[in-house]
């Protein structure tokens, strides 16, 4: 089993993800998924993940997304770690 943080980072420029899409992450994909209420255009999903699945989990129509891999907290315009 791995200690490195694998992180799929999710971002929408100048959109939001709807409690919706979350939920269909969630339940398809499984979590953790973080968010946060000051910077609504990320999700942020424990492990990594590819596009397609994301599209397959939340709908075909739902596609105007960037996703990146990170393993560095750093990189991200929030901790979802808390």
């Amino acid at each position: 089993m791995s200690n490195t943080l694998e992180l799929t980072v999710l971002h929408r420029d100048g959109g939001t993800w709807s409690e919706d899409e979350v939920g269909r992450i969630i339940n398809k994909i499984g979590g953790p998924v973080y968010g946060s209420k000051k910077h609504p255009g990320y999700v942020v999903i424990k492990g990594f993940r590819q596009k397609g699945t994301v599209i397959d989990a939340i709908g075909r129509g739902r596609t105007a997304f960037n996703l990146r891999w990170v393993r560095d907290l750093g990189r991200l315009p929030f901790n979802p770690l808390g």
